[in-house]
């Protein structure tokens, strides 16, 4: 839910497939959905549901809220930047954001970048694209 006007009004929840994880080398992506790693078998989404938005200005602010791992939610906070709000070519009308942010494994349970034979370190960034469309208003009932 996107208050243009007034974005610390607005809301987002979020649900990641983990099959959308992408180290951009396709065997390696293949080889952390397995249970040593991401167990994308058992845990296959990793979610965020805003708590908090604050705008730092007209393009960026700073979303705050619960983010799930792997089982475990943590409050984190996903610096945000607006990318635009426009038509589009179909009529419709969307909104662009891009939200990066950057986290320890081990505080999500895994426990690869502990071992010094770990193909995988500790560290983790995520990028999230998010492209949201106005919806038409409902059709009365009839």
């Amino acid at each position: 839910m996107i208050d243009a006007n007034d974005l610390s009004k607005s809301s987002v929840e979020a649900k990641i497939n983990m099959l959308s994880v992408n180290n951009s080398h396709p065997k390696r992506d293949i080889n952390i959905q397995k249970s040593d790693f991401l167990d994308v078998e058992k845990f296959a989404e990793m979610t965020f549901v805003s708590k908090k938005i604050e705008a730092k200005s007209t393009t960026e602010g700073v979303m705050t809220g619960l983010f799930t791992m792997h089982g475990v939610t943590k409050e984190m906070t996903f610096p945000f930047k607006v990318l635009g709000f426009g038509t589009d070519p179909w009529g419709g009308y969307r909104t662009g954001f891009e939200a990066h942010t950057a986290l320890k494994a081990s505080d999500f349970g895994f426990g690869w970048g502990l071992k010094k034979e770990a193909p995988i370190g500790d560290d983790i960034e995520i990028t999230l694209l998010i492209e949201g469309v106005k919806l038409p208003p409902p059709s009365p009932i009839k």
